[in-house]
């Protein structure tokens, strides 16, 4: 028996603090060596300041991270979105595929966060198979959704 309807929830992680320094670092370099070069004939020092500046730019597109969770027809859905605009599919795990959801953070052959490393007050990870390796979700699910897996008796 599938849900009815579906449980949709984000998770808003932002920005690292090293995420942030590399962004800073970037810009604060490319500008320091345009203005310090800029008159000179050292054409070396401006391009490298051309390179920092699009490497800010690179890091730009990342920096701000939500992850957007449907569960859905026996389908757990991840969708990570950046900079509140643009959308990638992480994971599509199946409810046949899911193993057990336990509230601590398990490490696994491949872990993927979809939630802050920093808050693990409220912090499950769901250990399934993908394609015949064991993957383990680390996520903060919403509260129908950890009721739906103990119904359907897959909580530890």
């Amino acid at each position: 028996m599938t849900n009815s309807k579906p449980i949709e929830w984000i998770t808003e992680i932002g920005e690292a603090l090293g995420h942030k320094f590399a962004r800073l670092f970037c810009l604060a370099a490319a500008i320091a060596l345009i203005i310090v070069f800029l008159g000179m004939p050292y054409l070396i020092f401006i391009i490298v300041g051309v390179a920092f500046l699009i490497l800010f730019f690179v890091l730009n597109l990342r920096a701000f991270v939500e992850y957007e969770f449907t569960y859905f027809a026996e389908e757990l859905r991840v969708v990570a979105i950046y900079n509140q605009r643009r959308r990638k599919k992480k994971i599509v795990i199946q409810l046949s595929d899911m193993q057990y959801l336990v509230k601590k953070i398990e490490q696994g052959n491949e872990t993927i966060y979809c939630c802050s490393r920093r808050d693990e007050g409220y912090t499950y990870t769901l250990a399934c198979n993908q394609e015949g390796r064991r993957v383990n979700l680390v996520l903060q699910p919403d509260p129908a959704f950890v009721e739906e897996m103990q119904r359907r008796r897959l909580v530890r």
